[in-house]
């Protein structure tokens, strides 16, 4: 079990995994859009910082400075 600190929260995108896999991605409605991997919504550590859901949204792709491909599905996978 995890212990947050009051300033924390179980990752919204993750769930607390800090893995996204096929079961979020269905959940956020990103079937299409999202491969599973590592969560960069809370940075693989499971937990977010209280108040990150009001300025970020956990269903956004454009989170943090890059890319990654954990966040797309390939084209030529969906064709």
């Amino acid at each position: 079990m995890m212990i947050l600190n009051k300033n924390e929260m179980i990752c919204p995108r993750c769930l607390g995994k800090g893995f996204v896999d096929l079961n979020d991605i269905k959940r956020l409605d990103r079937e299409k859009e999202w491969g599973q991997g590592y969560c960069r919504y809370c940075d693989a550590q499971g937990f977010v910082e209280r108040g990150k859901t009001k300025s970020v949204n956990p269903r956004t792709i454009g989170i943090g400075p890059a890319e990654h491909e954990s966040d797309f599905v390939d084209d030529k996978s969906t064709r």
